[in-house]
């Protein structure tokens, strides 16, 4: 079995290989667990809670299922897109290399960060990581992920994408670190890591009495994608 040295390695490791690929993450959330999420953010006002699910203080307007699809091309070509289960579109955003984007309402506009207050452009190749792709983020980067996660098992499974490491967690304090693939409120958190490459393509969260808070699953993942001309632009409305 692959030592624990050598998951933690190529974890570690695992966003250099992320350079040029395509991912799409679908998540399912607990509708109970979404207003747990909000009751506990009303009552500690915590930034850490909301980041662990969508719209966490508004869970009835939370779909039950997300997918996220994630393009990248280097550090300055990206394309984020967010979807129901039903395939209804909830954003798209992107950078062609000059001008990063997104498409709100039909209207496709120039996209800008508020730092301070001030509306300011960032540098190109800062913004994907940053964005609502932070799932999909921690699959390509799960380095992030070990600062929220104590480890008490290890065992080898098989992944749709092939030989896995299966790591058995509890979630850590998040006082201490945020992630969007560890729930604060699970008992138990489930990482499927990939041999070969590090990426994380499971994470299962799971109550004391072993039922699944939220889950995310990769179900596309290419490393080699082959990218068309229109994959990085606006789209055509």
């Amino acid at each position: 079995m692959t030592s624990l040295g050598s998951v933690f390695a190529s974890m570690m490791d695992a966003h250099r290989r992320a350079q040029r690929c395509a991912v799409r993450v679908r998540s399912h959330y607990d509708r109970e667990y979404l207003r747990a999420l909000r009751r506990a953010d009303e009552q500690q006002d915590s930034a850490s809670l909301r980041s662990s699910g969508p719209n966490a203080a508004s869970p009835g307007d939370a779909p039950h299922v997300t997918d996220i699809r994630v393009l990248i091309d280097g550090a300055d070509r990206w394309r984020v897109e967010t979807r129901a289960a039903d395939g209804t579109t909830h954003s798209v955003e992107g950078c062609d290399g000059t001008r990063r984007w997104i498409l709100q309402d039909g209207v496709v506009r120039d996209s800008y960060e508020s730092v301070g207050g001030e509306r300011r452009r960032l540098p190109v190749e800062t913004v994907w990581a940053a964005n609502r792709a932070r799932t999909a983020r921690e699959v390509l980067d799960p380095a992030l992920v070990l600062p929220s996660i104590g480890i008490t098992s290890v065992s080898g499974v098989e992944s749709r994408f092939g030989p896995a490491t299966e790591l058995t967690c509890t979630p850590r304090s998040t006082d201490i670190t945020e992630s969007a693939m560890v729930s604060p409120l699970a008992n138990s958190v489930y990482l499927d890591v990939l041999t070969d490459s590090g990426f994380l393509v499971s994470a299962r969260n799971v109550d004391e009495a072993g039922s699944t808070l939220v889950a995310h699953d990769v179900i596309e993942l290419d490393v080699s994608p082959r990218f068309g001309p229109a994959d990085f632009t606006p789209p055509a409305r």
